[in-house]
């Protein structure tokens, strides 16, 4: 299918998301690296940096979608990006001269979550205004692609470049991503959008989202998904590592091989959206996901144990991969153009709320039971997620 006027033009702008996820992402690689091996971190303070980072910036992220309302969001935008480079700026200029503390790593981490989250929430409202439906789908599935990419990589990135130039040097490339991505949006044609009166005033996209019909249902999926997934993630490296003693390699094997799976279901998603429709392809593939989670429960001893988790996973990540960019779609078109920034930033913030509680409860079961027991609860959110996808009739067909 030939590439439309309309998407060539918006490469530019797809261009600036993936550097700045890629940025943000490697970011996430490196902070952990310097509060380990610098600031010599305890176990409990390298959980406690993700964890705050994340709640911090879900909450940041939150809030600055109301930096949409007034200013012309590509401008906002550009602005993001800057602001993220000169958070890691500070965090040179504050280790060259012996300052560095783990309260400043924490702060940057925040940073560097909320203002992608801020990012995200921006660009899904000018993909709306720019794009038709058609086109949408496709510009969501290659969105999608690059998450999934950018997220498997990225981590993995800022430890290559750690490795290779030291972790300092490697924060000092890193910030040159988000001037890259900023340059990428100079490229993009700028919106202004009237500025809305005095009297004009917005929601919050909570009870926006909890009003409709349509994203409602979307939004108890995902957060109840999105807490199974979070909450087994460590619990499979115990599992594998410790109780079924297999080797660190089959768990790196685990992790990473599935994502192709992902990135397999993000480049179908077109066409299975085009041959299925949009309801029901939203409807399938979202409800297979939930049900992958079971295996990990009930993995078997022996080497039998990676192929189950092999298959689940790359079954659940394909499956995300299909059903995220018609998510993504849904949600841009049931959103009104005035809302869409504060959707995506209370979408975001919540994710960042609720996975981290999720973590800690499988924890703290695993810890009063067994790692079964705690990925059988996971197991349960996962099912439990089918239940809230929008099965009456009032999402697109």
């Amino acid at each position: 299918m030939a590439e439309s006027p309309t998407l060539r033009r918006w490469r530019p702008l797809w261009f600036s998301y993936a550097v700045s996820a890629s940025g943000t992402s490697v970011a996430s690689g490196i902070l952990p690296i310097i509060a380990i091996l610098h600031l010599h971190a305890s176990a409990a303070q390298v959980s406690a940096l993700a964890a705050i980072s994340a709640v911090a910036g879900g909450v940041g992220g939150t809030l600055s979608a109301r930096l949409f309302d007034r200013a012309p969001r590509l401008a906002v935008l550009r602005w993001i990006q800057l602001f993220q480079c000169a958070s890691l700026a500070v965090l040179l200029i504050v280790a060259a001269v012996g300052w560095l503390t783990f309260t400043h790593l924490v702060v940057v981490a925040a940073i560097q979550a909320a203002g992608f989250i801020a990012y995200a929430a921006g660009f899904n409202l000018h993909l709306k205004q720019s794009l038709e439906d058609d086109d949408l789908i496709v510009a969501t599935s290659r969105i999608e692609a690059t998450t999934w990419t950018t997220q498997s990589i990225g981590p993995m990135l800022g430890g290559v470049l750690t490795s290779a130039v030291g972790p300092f040097l490697a924060v000092a490339i890193d910030a040159l991503s988000f001037v890259a991505s900023a340059l990428g949006l100079a490229k993009a044609k700028d919106d202004r959008q009237p500025r809305r009166g005095p009297n004009e005033r917005l929601g919050g996209g909570l009870p926006y989202i909890w009003r409709n019909d349509i994203l409602r249902p979307l939004y108890l999926n995902a957060m109840t998904l999105g807490g199974g997934l979070l909450m087994a993630s460590p619990l499979v490296a115990l599992l594998m590592l410790r109780d079924l003693g297999l080797p660190a390699w089959q768990y790196g094997l685990a992790v990473g091989l599935p994502a192709v799976a992902g990135l397999a279901g993000a480049f179908c998603a077109p066409r299975l959206h085009r041959a299925l429709g949009q309801r029901r392809t939203l409807l399938f593939f979202g409800a297979l996901r939930g049900p992958c989670l079971v295996p990990l429960a009930l993995a078997p001893s022996g080497p039998a144990a990676l192929w189950v988790i092999l298959g689940s996973q790359a079954l659940l990540l394909f499956a995300a991969g299909v059903f995220n960019p018609t998510f993504a779609t849904t949600r841009l078109q049931a959103s009104s153009v005035d809302m869409i920034a504060r959707v995506s930033a209370a979408w975001s913030g919540s994710a960042k709320v609720v996975q981290p509680a999720c973590i800690a409860l499988g924890g703290l079961i695993a810890a009063a039971t067994s790692v079964r027991v705690a990925l059988g609860a996971a197991a349960a959110l996962g099912v439990a997620s089918v239940v809230a996808l929008p099965w009456r009739r009032s999402s697109p067909d």
